[in-house]
């Protein structure tokens, strides 16, 4: 991800008054982002985005109105590649009396919710068989003597069902202190491999976990070690020999240690990496950007009736516009549209229960401005806030 400090510049858009029964609404655009990817994703990552403000002095208690957004990416990303920023839809409540409302920003949470890497093939260098495969292919290293067999549909003769290896390769492997390791990213990972009369025993583990390591005998029917063993010139492909999928999003490394025994074979297919969904982003990438007390603006917005309305105040109401950069290489396209509906994700006490968005409504904003700081280590690494404070004579002080 890299380290250092890198500006987010953000625009709080909060009117001045409110009429009677309308929505108040608090938008939020978000300047150019600072986000580099800290590794390498597959196409489907989602970017979610909540920037919160707080109210208070309307009702009894403290209300939190959010604004969110999401992107997805639509290309694989690679390391150091910029990740876009959503916009944000405004987050909206409909007032219910007069009175006056006080309205702080506050914490801006980014969550990165990583799409399954799937299947990893057992090579990505090799194109043609050879019996000295390297020994570190990423992300699978081996140790030991493996050889690489290419055409192995055709090949192979005693195939039962329909199953054939992932990419019509393995490595395969009669030495007795052979092992492959996989680096990876995710919550789970499957070894994949063959059923057949002649395999042997394997260790398999997962190396950052204690107590993880399981022997595996692949020459029997099922992972059960009492199962029936394959019956002879029958050959089952592109098995799951062993799987461990209730990790904590992480990186870790799966191993597979040789146990075999004098003319007994194991066979790498290939690893399938997990990534469990769920609806929360793992907090592995959580970021939460919370702004010092003494540097934001507290904004006054009234709520008054229609019928006494004061003529609205001309201000100058300046936008902060990024200056324009290159296209980059990672393009995103955005989940959260204009028509989508903005949500009241914590209903102050008193407050309606509603998400609405009313049309209208009295002009005169306030355009707060702050200078986000990144400090870059990770998507989950801290966001602290430094304000930049802008001239404006809309702005409330």
């Amino acid at each position: 991800m890299g380290t250092g400090d890198k500006p987010l510049n953000v625009e709080v858009s909060i009117p001045k008054t409110v009429v009677l029964g309308q929505a108040l609404q608090v938008g939020w655009t978000l300047g150019e982002s600072p986000l580099i990817s800290p590794g390498n994703y597959v196409k489907g990552a989602k970017l979610s985005v909540s920037a919160s403000a707080k109210m208070a002095g309307y009702w009894d208690g403290v209300g939190e109105l959010v604004s969110v957004g999401t992107l997805t990416t639509d290309v694989d990303l690679k390391t150091n590649d910029p990740i876009k920023l959503p916009t944000l839809t405004p987050g909206s409540h409909v007032t219910g009396r007069e009175g006056e409302i006080k309205v702080k920003p506050d914490n801006i949470r980014i969550a990165f919710s990583p799409k399954s890497t799937g299947e990893v093939n057992d090579t990505n260098l090799l194109t043609a068989d050879t019996t000295t495969p390297p020994l570190s292919d990423p992300p699978i290293t081996y140790t030991g003597n493996w050889s690489y067999d290419t055409g192995r549909a055709a090949e192979v003769t005693d195939w039962v069902g329909s199953k054939r290896s992932f990419r019509d390769d393995v490595h395969h492997t009669q030495d007795k202190n052979a092992t492959a390791t996989i680096e990876f990213e995710g919550t789970g990972i499957e070894y994949i491999g063959e059923r057949h009369a002649a395999m042997g025993k394997l260790d398999v583990e997962i190396v950052e976990v204690s107590n993880s390591r399981v022997t595996i005998d692949p020459s029997r029917t099922t992972s059960d070690p009492a199962a029936p063993k394959v019956p002879a010139n029958q050959r089952h492909g592109h098995e799951v020999l062993w799987s461990k999928t209730d990790l904590p999003y992480g990186k870790y490394h799966a191993k597979i240690t040789s146990r075999l025994a004098d003319n007994e074979w194991a066979v790498l297919d290939s690893f399938n990496v997990i990534t469990r969904e769920s609806t929360t982003p793992p907090e592995y990438f959580d970021t939460v950007c919370a702004p010092p007390p003494t540097n934001v603006t507290t904004a006054t917005v009234k709520v008054v009736k229609a019928s006494t309305t004061p003529t609205p105040t001309t201000t100058r109401t300046a936008t902060v516009t990024p200056t324009p950069k290159p296209t980059t290489t990672v393009t995103v396209t955005s989940s959260a549209s204009t028509s989508q509906s903005p949500q009241v994700i914590v209903t102050p006490k008193g407050g309606a229960q509603t998400g609405e968005m009313a049309v209208g409504g009295p002009s005169g904003r306030v355009y707060v401005w702050f200078g986000i700081v990144l400090v870059l280590g990770s998507v989950g690494a801290g966001l602290v806030w430094r304000r930049r404070v802008k001239a404006d004579a809309g702005r409330v002080s």
